[in-house]
């Protein structure tokens, strides 16, 4: 999302490769692996199986990928809209987490 927002006009033929930053990406990976499956078990034990809690989760996870960018890049200052675009996405994630696989999955079991 930030860089569909904050990327130059993309003239014909569209070049996607200018809105996904492949860095971004596994950062996004590590921080699941490293931030997201620990938090994910903290609630999990103290059975906070509320949605807001993965919601608020999300958007304090969402916001470490383009923390640690703007971290690994202070010649450029920090990038406060990177940061801020991560809340919302990780929210979404967090809310998307819970519907599919803690409300459906205790809700539904077979």
């Amino acid at each position: 999302m930030y860089f569909a927002f904050t990327a130059p006009a993309i003239r014909p033929p569209l070049e996607l490769s200018r809105l996904v930053d492949p860095g971004l990406t596994k950062i996004a990976y590590a921080v699941t692996l490293i931030a997201g499956v620990p938090t994910f078990l903290v609630i999990r034990t103290r059975q906070n199986d509320r949605w807001w809690h993965y919601v608020v989760g999300g958007a304090l996870l969402g916001c470490l990928p383009g923390l640690v960018l703007a971290i690994m890049d202070l010649r450029s200052g920090l990038d406060v809209v990177a940061v801020a675009f991560g809340a919302p996405y990780g929210a979404l994630s967090g809310l998307a987490f819970w519907v599919l696989g803690i409300y459906r999955a205790s809700r539904h079991a077979v």
